[in-house]
């Protein structure tokens, strides 16, 4: 990403913290301690919670994870 960039995110007070922690999703890294990467993890979850609602007649959707954001 070109350094005039980085300033305007910087100067609109955009947070790194949640570039990393998007890289580190789609990197699909393994927590310390765990056979799983993190998407592996989610899509465990969304599964849990999709199996966990699925005679619910209230619940017509999930909201899921979308493509990386553009580098």
């Amino acid at each position: 990403m070109p350094q005039l960039e980085i300033d305007v995110w910087n100067k609109i007070g955009f947070d790194w913290r949640t570039v990393s922690a998007f890289q580190t999703f789609y990197n699909n890294l393994k927590p310390n301690g765990s056979i799983y990467g993190l998407q592996e993890h989610y899509i465990r979850m969304v599964a849990a919670v999709a199996q966990r609602f699925q005679n619910e007649t209230t619940v017509i959707g999930y909201e899921i994870m979308n493509e990386p954001p553009p580098r």
